[in-house]
């Protein structure tokens, strides 16, 4: 006899489902801007790149498959604690990625402490995360603002580039980033003689660079990212600014010198902890990375993500156990070390010790592979980027 519709489909999700003895995923959710002017340099990137490392370790761990949700947090920081708190309570979402704008990763950060949850930051660059709001549930995987002003600004202060005019992304982010660098300026006898701030996502910078241009400052600061800071650099060389001013991005990324293209990038200075060929192991997951995400290359964020996800596994991995507590505390005491994060360790702040490349985006002529198209100028230390313990307003260092 035949089988009614409706049983045989009931019969059928019955199969279809997860035997009950099952164990629920390991599940991390990577929070960023999926559709504005962060999308590029993270988004549905940052995605990409976190479930390439789970698939490269295997897509499970502790006998349980790993999955990576995403959310869109439309650069607001009440839009992601929707889905974020979401996540923690009702998901069993145990780490966050990225948090892209630093509003919203402070947010996140916050949050995460709340609910012992991890906060593992591969896209927010603001010194505060590992300063004064520095958590024991946080880790900071790109470099922060301070140690981006540092490399990005020291060889045009060498060079005699001693008066500066900033453009600046006016929110958390842009802020901290002009305020490090400012310090950096003036701690080596230059001069900060102005600034404009516009809001975050503007297309037409013509009026912050008339303001550059009439400070009658030897170099522009763009302490902006993703959209903004492609915008500036392309008004800015339309504006005829680059033959009069030392323009200077303190947060470039590779999506944004694809974007410039080979003749608008040429010859841009940047400081980066991540570049596609800054090896050979790098240069060949790069490849790997961009056959899936539509020829596009990583970024530094993206690359983050990657070796935020790895360190979250082994240390799972390494204990046994999905246990924040123990988690945190693994992740502080062992150093970060793949193939794009080299043997860096992790400060009491969260801060992981990533060295910095000064970088040098090539002539379209010295361009064989796509993916390797910036020159290395210098390599600093990270010891060398960052505040000291004494310095640090972050509780976790004992002063």
């Amino acid at each position: 006899m035949k089988a009614r519709p409706i049983v045989a489909a009931f019969a059928a999700l019955i199969a279809a489902a997860p035997a009950a003895s099952e164990q629920p995923p390991v599940r991390l959710g990577v929070a960023n801007d999926m559709s504005g002017p962060y999308a590029a340099v993270g988004g549905a990137g940052s995605v990409l790149a976190a479930r390439m490392a789970a698939e490269e370790f295997g897509g499970s761990v502790l006998g349980r498959r790993i999955e990576v949700l995403s959310g869109d947090t439309q650069n607001k920081p009440d839009v992601a604690l929707g889905f974020v708190r979401e996540w923690f309570d009702k998901r069993g979402v145990a780490a966050v990625l990225d948090g892209a704008a630093s509003s919203v990763g402070l947010a996140i950060q916050d949050l995460a402490q709340q609910r012992n949850k991890l906060f593992l930051n591969s896209g927010g660059t603001s010194s505060e995360f590992v300063g004064k709001s520095c958590t024991p549930t946080t880790l900071q995987y790109v470099p922060n603002t301070r140690a981006l002003s540092v490399a990005g600004l020291m060889q045009a202060l060498k060079e005699g580039t001693n008066t500066w005019f900033f453009i600046t992304a006016d929110y958390a982010f842009g802020n901290a980033l002009q305020k490090d660098a400012s310090a950096i300026i003036e701690a080596n006898d230059g001069v900060v003689l102005g600034a404009a701030k516009h809001p975050l996502a503007t297309t037409d910078m013509s009026a912050y660079l008339t303001q550059a241009r009439a400070s009658g400052a030897k170099g522009l600061a763009l302490a902006n990212a993703g959209t903004d800071v492609v915008n500036s650099i392309k008004q800015a060389r339309e504006f005829g600014l680059a033959r009069s001013m030392k323009i200077v991005g303190l947060l470039v990324q590779a999506t944004d010198i694809e974007a410039l293209g080979p003749d608008g990038a040429q010859g841009l200075q940047f400081s980066t902890a991540f570049f596609p060929a800054m090896n050979v192991d790098a240069l060949a997951w790069s490849h790997r990375f961009a056959a899936r995400h539509g020829g596009h290359p990583p970024t530094m964020l993206q690359a983050m993500a990657y070796s935020a996800t790895l360190d979250y596994l082994k240390a799972l991995k390494a204990l046994n156990t999905d246990n924040n507590a123990e988690v945190a505390a693994w992740l502080h005491e062992h150093p970060v070390d793949d193939i794009i994060t080299r043997n860096a360790t992790v400060r009491p702040d969260g801060h992981v010790m990533n060295d910095l490349y000064v970088v040098r985006a090539k002539a379209p002529n010295e361009i064989a592979d796509p993916l390797d198209n910036v020159a290395v100028l210098a390599r600093l230390p990270a010891d060398a980027l960052y505040p000291g313990p004494a310095e640090s307003a972050c509780p976790l260092f004992r002063h």
